[in-house]
């Protein structure tokens, strides 16, 4: 379902330290809850996920209050910056955690640093920040020969170009996320992301019936028994899966349906921004832009009343963040 975090442990003896800089490994009951993780999942079990998922979020939750390591300490630091519009704040303390990282030969986390750096940038509108850091965080991870960290860094390296209109370069990236993909079902939420991710580049080339295809083949994965309100990733792809889809509809030239695939990705979104281990400015930004592009479908058709509402609250969720206004597309016009 998700990607693993790469803690392992021996039966007996000292457990070895973990890649993110804490001095400890994982305790007993943190690697149960996520081995009763996966095993649930493969076997599509949802409700024993789900609550070995609570499991794992609480323990891991207090094993960060109760012994943050000093990487621990420079990403709290970055989100808390992030969290009151200190921009400057959050670079620094992503920079800071970066050279640790380099320092000490830890290229997973560089992967993982470089792309925080770039979903920063992003949503500052950076976008040639963004995807230099994105690009760094690829080559990383082809060194690293770790399929999943070379998809987290592709995902990125496509998101940046599809924001910069390089359809072409998104393309790439999001076939070769696609085609490193392992089958197995602990990878399944990964797997549909990367899917969607390329559905979005095939219907920005004008591709319909290849982004189709891929939406098809991430549909059972988002929603289908494994789908649960807990697991923020799966709903914010289920929300870009709307998306994406309200975007072929509208080419079809079917723009009331294109209207309600917009509603249904808002309200994804809008619960993804709710989640505590969710919430924060990225979230809420994913659901302005949601907003923005359901309004303007909404005044495409003809509703200028609930356009105003879903663009007002647009512009006021970006206000409150501290960032500009997004132009916008006047569906329609």
């Amino acid at each position: 379902m998700a990607e693993p975090d790469g803690a392992t442990g021996g039966s007996s003896g000292e457990q070895p330290s973990p890649p993110d800089g804490t001095s400890k490994g994982p305790d007993a009951a943190f690697l149960s809850a996520i081995l009763a993780f996966q095993k649930a999942a493969t076997g599509k079990n949802a409700e024993q996920a789900e609550a070995a998922a609570w499991d794992a979020l609480r323990l891991a939750a207090e094993r960060a209050e109760n012994d943050p390591s000093p990487l621990m300490r420079l990403t709290r630091k970055a989100g808390e910056c992030e969290a009151n519009g200190d921009w400057a704040g959050a670079e620094a303390a992503y920079r800071e955690a970066l050279s640790s990282l380099e320092a000490a030969e830890q290229p997973v986390l560089m992967v993982k640093a470089h792309v925080d750096l770039s979903r920063l940038f992003g949503l500052l509108g950076q976008w040639d920040k963004a995807s230099d850091c994105a690009r760094v965080a690829t080559a990383i991870a082809r060194r690293t020969d770790i399929p999943w960290v070379q998809v987290l860094a592709l995902r990125a390296e496509a998101t940046c170009a599809l924001a910069r209109s390089d359809n072409a370069d998104a393309l790439r990236a999001a076939t070769e996320a696609v085609e490193l993909h392992s089958t197995d079902p602990i990878f399944e939420l990964s797997r549909a992301q990367v899917l969607v991710l390329r559905a979005r580049c095939f219907e920005e080339g004008g591709e319909i019936d290849a982004a189709e295809r891929d939406l098809t083949a991430a549909k059972e994965d988002l929603f289908g028994p494994m789908s649960s309100p807990l697991f923020a990733g799966m709903q914010a792809a289920g929300a870009s899966w709307w998306a994406t889809t309200a975007r072929i509809i509208a080419r079809k030239g079917d723009l009331e349906t294109a209207a309600e695939a917009w509603s249904s990705a808002v309200k994804l979104q809008r619960h993804v921004a709710s989640l505590p281990q969710a919430a924060g400015p990225y979230t809420l930004e994913a659901l302005a832009s949601a907003l923005q592009l359901q309004g303007e479908a909404l005044r495409a058709i003809g509703q200028p009343d609930e356009a105003e509402k879903a663009l007002a609250e647009a512009r006021r969720i970006r206000s409150e963040l501290g960032l500009p206004e997004a132009k916008e597309n006047r569906l329609g016009d």
